[in-house]
Formats: structure tokens, C-alpha cells, sequence
């Protein structure tokens, strides 16, 4: 009786196995890359629920007013370190420091990894090199409501309250404010509380909005935001309708127009009633 011998595959066979494989992959990886990346932004919009909320109790401890965008005039467009000692200082320089929305809602948050977004890239943009100790921070506090009350806010649903206001990058030890105020808090009575337009259309406030070269669709096609009244969503940056956060963003998501109105970012008015 003859022995059988095993039959091995031919080589159209293994080349057709490893071309359905190499198909397989290319259908699956980017599935698997989407996952992980919705499982980030859920993490990122978890942290930016609690730094909102970080930011509500401050205000309810400060007779319902948020934190001032910066301790002093003449700093509105100035980057600084957090938490006041991660660099040495003057004393008026940790003073300074300790009065940053950062550091002043520090007692609420209990954490500063809560600032760091795992979907961003770690960036030194000032390159400094003097630090004591390094955090990131990927997100921004609305300056359109530094000293702001809370009673002032017309529909808190709409108003950002916290934002990944970098793009995909999270800034090594520096801070700055974006929305920012142009006039750099010089030109009103400090400290310098955001006003609408008069009735003739001039500018009570003037505020700009820096684009630091990253992509601000930090998740995919959009980043997250938590609200005035606390809720924290994810917003699609790509489309465009009336009441989009940015009503064109270009093609690397690197610039954007963000309802700029003449005198401020439209989006981010507290008087907005939309």
C-alpha cells in the first residue's frame, strides 16, 4: 500500500493567502487605529469635563465670577510657566504666576496631568530649557470669560468654557490665553471684563485667537469642548453651518475662521444667544 504524501501549497496559493491578508490589514488597521483613537478622545473629554467642573466651583467660591485671564495688565498675550514653580523666579514672578487661571483653579482639580491631552504631541515652543519640573497643557480656559459672571453668561449651553485651544499639540510648561484680549488689558479698567460691541458697532473689547501650526482637529475630525454650564461635548470641525464653532477650517486643519465679528471670536461671546 502506497504511503500519501502531504500536498504543499503552491506558490500562487501562499501568494494569494498573504495578498488576502495584506487586504485584510489594510481594512482593519485603520479600524483599529479609529478605536483608539475615539477611546483617547473620550479620555481627553473626561479630563476637560473635570477641569470645567474645576472651573464651576471656583466661581461658586468667588461670588459666582470666573478666574481672571491674567493676574495683571500688560500680560493678556504672555506665556506663563505652570505651576509657578516648575522654573525659579522673582518673587513678583510666582506671585504672578500663582494668579494664572491655571494655578488659581488648582485647588479644584488636584492634578495637573488632567491639563495633558494623550492625543496631542508634546511640544516646548519657547525652548527655555530651565525647568524644574515638566507638565503639559492642552487645553484652554474662554478668556472671553476671565472675571466674568456667571450671571452675565445669556446661554451657558453655547458659551465654551474650556477648549483644546492648541491643536494637536500640548505646550511643555508655558501657558498662554487663546482667545486672547488684543488690547492686552490695557485699554479698559482692570481687569478688563469682556463687553459687546457698543450700539454704533465700535469695540468695547478686542480679542484675537492664536493658530499655533497644529491641527485643530485634535480627534479625527474635531476636538472637544466643555461648556459654560458644564456639559462637555465633541464637535465635528469639518462641516460648515450657521452655528459651527469655525465656519471654514483649511485642508491641514491648521488655520480656521472662527466667526470673528470685528471685534471678537463670535463663538466664544458670553452674550451669544443662538
Amino acid at each position: 500500500m502506497k504511503s500519501r504524501v502531504p500536498r504543499a501549497f503552491t506558490l500562487i496559493e501562499l501568494l494569494v493567502v498573504i495578498a488576502v491578508i495584506a487586504i485584510l490589514a489594510a481594512i482593519l488597521f485603520p479600524v483599529f487605529a479609529t478605536a483608539r483613537e475615539r477611546a483617547r478622545q473620550i479620555n481627553c473629554l473626561a479630563n476637560g469635563k473635570q477641569l470645567g467642573d474645576a472651573f464651576l466651583m471656583y466661581a461658586q467660591d468667588y461670588d459666582e465670577t470666573f478666574p481672571l485671564r491674567t493676574p495683571a495688565p500688560g500680560y493678556e498675550q504672555t506665556w506663563f510657566t505652570q505651576p509657578p514653580d516648575a522654573r525659579s523666579g522673582s518673587a513678583l514672578s510666582m506671585a504672578l504666576r500663582s494668579c494664572y487661571w491655571i494655578a488659581s483653579t488648582s485647588a479644584y482639580t488636584k492634578s495637573y496631568p488632567l491639563w495633558h491631552c494623550s492625543s496631542a504631541a508634546d511640544v516646548d515652543f519657547l525652548h527655555v530649557n530651565d525647568y524644574r519640573k515638566i507638565n503639559y497643557w492642552s487645553y484652554h480656559f474662554n478668556s472671553l470669560l476671565g472675571a466674568y459672571p456667571q450671571s452675565g453668561i445669556v446661554n451657558a449651553v453655547e458659551v465654551p468654557l474650556i477648549w483644546e485651544g492648541y491643536g494637536k499639540a500640548a505646550s511643555e510648561v508655558f501657558s498662554i490665553n487663546n482667545p486672547y484680549d488684543a488690547d492686552n488689558g490695557r485699554s479698559r479698567p482692570w481687569p478688563a471684563v469682556y463687553q459687546d460691541p457698543n450700539s454704533n458697532g465700535a469695540c468695547n473689547s478686542r480679542f484675537g485667537m492664536w493658530t499655533f501650526g497644529y491641527d485643530f482637529r485634535v480627534h479625527i475630525k474635531g476636538s472637544n469642548f466643555v461648556f459654560a454650564d458644564g456639559h462637555a461635548k465633541y464637535l465635528d470641525l469639518v462641516g460648515g453651518y450657521v452655528n459651527h464653532p469655525f465656519a471654514s477650517i483649511s485642508s491641514d486643519g491648521t488655520q480656521f475662521n472662527y466667526w470673528y465679528d470685528g471685534c471678537s471670536p463670535w463663538f466664544f461671546h458670553p452674550t451669544r444667544n443662538d
